[in-house]
């Protein structure tokens, strides 16, 4: 696949953009579980986290399939959070997500994967996403779910764009419950649907009388009362030439002071592929591409990473399908406290 064919985030990056509208599990963190109100928002968060894919641009390129023990962190003072990724299977691929704020930790360990159908390819994400907020009475209350099923339309030929199918359960340790429903598209129709709808119900099953309307591209308003919950941020101006991204994507590769100086050796930032696409050296970018892939697979020929199964640096296992980051001295944040990199393998 040529380098043209992506656009300069990795993967890890494309998963941390989920975090644009964190601020909805902060309302979250602040509503009651009992009226099915902090659900809402759990629901709401859930379909926003869909909208980065909404500009029929992003459709036309792919991110950076990472390298093996590629990492990436997103450190947001002005938003109360922290995130980290890190792709810990190469087959099958696994990647290992976490963020993490006073009151609410975000868990998703995505096993991406391809289906093609003619003219349409499937994109499965498999892995549970797990969500634990901490209310005002510093209850805590769990909820979990799967990301819906989405196609990528007209592979062959025609106007691309993605639109997510089908139906998400969420499920709270409460015994509350969220259903939400993607409108199916017509069979007569060749355009993107894009309304959603969320119905609340509480632990004996009974709907609660509130839910949330909208589009997962645009907004969602609260029913009955149509109080708008969450609205689309802004895309970066000329998408057409920014590859349709979120404005949010912008700092995605910058080196803040922040990370200045602290960055793990193995994240997206610092991959020199990824930086020359980025920076408009395509001819240098290939070239980098083709040497990082044949670095990747020479060492699996050597025995120095593993092939098949989990190789993680910063992540363990908690039960299938679920890995969180390590805690402790030998964790990420502890590591990048010292500025001791030992755990992180030579990508490039």
């Amino acid at each position: 696949m040529p380098v043209t064919a992506n656009e300069p985030l990795s993967l890890l990056q494309r998963y941390a953009e989920t975090m644009e509208y964190c601020t909805l599990l902060e309302s979250a963190a602040n509503a009651p579980v009992e009226t099915g109100d902090q659900i809402l928002y759990i629901a709401a968060f859930a379909i926003s986290c869909l909208s980065n894919t909404r500009s029929k641009d992003r459709a036309l390129r792919k991110p950076f399939n990472p390298l093996l023990n590629e990492t990436f962190e997103l450190v947001r003072e002005d938003l109360n959070f922290r995130f980290l990724a890190e792709k810990i299977s190469h087959r099958p691929p696994i990647m290992a997500t976490y963020a993490e704020s006073e009151r609410w930790t975000y868990s998703y360990c995505p096993q991406p994967a391809q289906k093609f159908w003619g003219k349409s390819a499937e994109i499965i994400s498999d892995g549970p996403i797990t969500i634990s907020v901490e209310s005002p009475d510093s209850e805590t209350t769990t909820y979990s779910y799967v990301m819906p099923t989405t196609y990528l339309r007209n592979v062959i030929a025609g106007e691309k764009y993605v639109e997510p199918a089908g139906q998400v359960t969420i499920i709270a340790s409460s015994g509350h419950k969220a259903v939400v429903e993607f409108k199916s598209k017509s069979i007569f129709s060749g355009q993107r649907t894009e309304e959603v709808s969320v119905k609340i119900f509480g632990p004996q099953n009974k709907e609660l009388g509130i839910g949330l309307q909208g589009k997962w591209t645009a907004e969602l308003v609260r029913t009955p009362d149509n109080k708008r919950i969450w609205e689309a941020g802004s895309l970066l101006p000329e998408p057409r030439l920014r590859y349709g991204m979120p404005s949010f994507c912008a700092s995605l590769n910058q080196v803040t002071d922040i990370e200045d100086g602290k960055l793990a050796p193995t994240d997206s930032r610092l991959r020199p592929d990824q930086r020359c696409l980025e920076e408009g050296r395509i001819e240098e970018a290939e070239e980098l591409k083709k040497k990082l892939e044949e670095f990747q697979r020479e060492k699996r020929k050597q025995g120095k990473i593993v092939a098949e199964g989990v190789s993680s640096a910063w992540f363990t296992k908690i039960e299938d399908g679920v890995w969180v980051p390590i805690q402790g001295e030998n964790g990420y944040w502890e590591s990048r406290k010292r500025e001791e990199w030992n755990a992180c393998p030579t990508l490039w």
